[in-house]
């Protein structure tokens, strides 16, 4: 979370999470991205994630994100 907020602070203008051991889960994606603001700050997956973290990162969208981001075209 600390190295995305600071990345974010220095310029960068879009989160790309990689693909991890295990599948990304709701809470692993809320740790990583507490406290960047969903509708300002894009965040894709890594090509190759799995569709159960694509689905965490959904309803992680579906909980903190505005009303552009809740329509998201995933679901």
């Amino acid at each position: 979370q600390t190295a995305v907020l600071e990345d974010l602070e220095h310029g960068v203008t879009s989160i790309e999470l990689g693909t991890p051991a295990t599948a990304w889960g709701l809470d692993e994606l809320r740790e990583a991205l507490e406290g960047v603001l969903l509708d300002i700050a894009p965040v894709v997956l890594a090509p190759h994630t799995d569709l159960e973290s694509a689905r965490a990162l959904v309803g992680l969208l579906d909980e903190r994100g505005d009303a552009l981001t809740r329509r998201c075209w995933l679901r």
